[in-house]
Order: structure tokens, then sequence, then C-alpha cells
């Protein structure tokens, strides 16, 4: 977007809407499937809310302060930085736990569906 000459803030607004969306859209998908807990779901919208509005202030208290995009470029950088090291943690923790004998294949085992029916 930033290509076809959008200012970065409607490019940023653009990108989140599309990201709310989308992940909207996949929630209410689980919620009719009766794939999701909704009281487990209220907690995580709640503490994402929370989240969201700290870091909201945080950053544009830190903003105005100092002057600096880096922090947020920094800060992004950290947390993904951080995801992919506790990914690859938890992951030789499930190795060494179950083996690799424990990543089997998606159709070993059968699935009960939703509906009443049993996928094989």
């Amino acid at each position: 977007m930033l290509e076809m000459g959008m200012i970065p803030e409607v490019q940023a607004a653009t990108a989140a809407f599309m990201i709310l969306f989308t992940a909207s859209c996949t929630t209410f998908q689980f919620l009719i499937l009766g794939m999701l807990d909704v009281s487990l779901a209220a907690w995580y919208l709640c503490i994402g809310a929370a989240g969201a509005f700290v870091g909201q202030t945080v950053f544009g208290y830190l903003l105005e302060r100092y002057n600096k995009k880096s922090l947020i470029i920094f800060c992004l950088a950290f947390v993904i930085a951080l995801s992919g090291i506790l990914m690859v943690y938890t992951g030789v923790l499930d190795l060494k736990k179950n083996g690799i004998e424990g990543a089997g294949g998606l159709c070993d085992k059968p699935v009960a569906a939703h509906a009443g029916h049993v996928h094989q």
C-alpha cells in the first residue's frame, strides 16, 4: 500500500482493520461450529483489550516524549524474536517428552465431527 502512495497512517489503519476482520470471521466460524469455549474466549478478549489499551497508552506516551518511531520497530523485533525462541524451546521440550514418534500424521486417529458424524 505504501508503494501505491498511501500515507503510512492510512496504511496502518487499513492493515489493522483487515486483521481484525479476518480474526473476527475465524472466531465466528469456530463459534458456529461449536469449537469455541465461550468463557475462555471472553477471558482472552478481556486480556487482549487490556493489553491493547496499555500498549497504546504507553507507546503513545513514549512516542510523544522521545519522538523516536524506532521504539515500535525495536519492540516488534523483540516480541518476534522472543516468540521464535519460545517456539523452538517448546518444540524441544515436546520432543524430549514424546520423542520423534510423538509427531504423528493428521489422519492417524479418527476425529468426531461436531455434526455427529465420524471421519475416518
